[in-house]
């Protein structure tokens, strides 16, 4: 499966998004999870959103040099389905594909655990699921943070606390891998009578892409512009193209 981890590299270290998309078989599915099992903080994207959401992030270069390498690579493939088995001559063929994922960058590494689930079909493999899930991440500045579920309880309570105009703040929930939640506290909040700053606005548009929910992040990145001519965006298509 070395195609595999290339396909990876071209999209993490290069932003190559034609290499990336063509990896996904149709109807594909790609979840950021906190664990192996499914939970409820579980943020799934169909292939649409997929594309929608690496367009985004893959518009430019990356700003830093990237590396991306792997540990414990274990394949598992299928045997063929055998006669008499009632699936017709020449079905696809099925493998699952784990391993650990050593990316840095310059502000810091992190290490995450992978599934793929594929299928095989006129010689080429496709990817159909792939969950992930961290392991440990190390930010410039900080203590290497190793994620059980001690530390996902301890950081769903700090992200819980009602810090942020009343509800709970986009950036714990962030950091708790809780994307979706994030994303709607960051709407609560740019949305709070009185009006809201265009960090907020900004960080809407963050949390928009990082949730999935990309049609909702240039509009976030106007209102923040129009509020605020001097914010930063991130190198993201739809705040570039402002």
């Amino acid at each position: 499966m070395a195609w595999l981890q290339e396909v990876q590299r071209a999209g993490y270290e290069r932003h190559d998004l034609t290499t990336y998309m063509s990896q996904w078989a149709p109807g594909a599915t790609l979840t950021a999870a906190r664990a192996a099992t499914p939970g409820p903080h579980d943020r799934t994207l169909t292939l649409d959103a997929i594309r929608a959401t690496r367009t985004e992030r893959y518009f430019k270069p990356p700003t830093d040099k990237r590396t991306l390498r792997w540990q414990d690579v274990r394949v598992r493939v299928a045997p063929p389905e055998p006669p008499g088995s009632g699936q017709p001559p020449g079905s696809a063929r099925r493998a699952t594909v784990t391993w650990l994922a050593l990316s840095t960058h310059e502000d810091g590494s992190e290490l995450i655990a992978e599934r793929y689930e594929l299928r095989q079909t006129g010689g080429s493999w496709r990817v159909t699921r792939n969950r992930f899930w961290p392991v440990w991440t190390l930010e410039r500045g900080h203590k290497k943070r190793v994620f059980s579920p001690a530390v996902w309880r301890k950081l769903d309570a700090w992200a819980s606390r009602q810090a942020c105009f009343g509800g709970p703040c986009p950036s714990r929930l962030l950091t708790g891998w809780r994307f979706v939640d994030a994303w709607k506290a960051a709407v609560r909040i740019s949305e709070r009578p009185g009006g809201a700053s265009g960090h907020a606005w900004l960080l809407r548009g963050i949390c928009a892409v990082l949730a999935g929910q990309v049609a909702d992040a240039r509009p976030s990145f106007e209102k923040a512009r129009a509020l605020d001519k001097a914010i930063q965006f991130p190198p993201w298509r739809s705040a570039q193209e402002l």
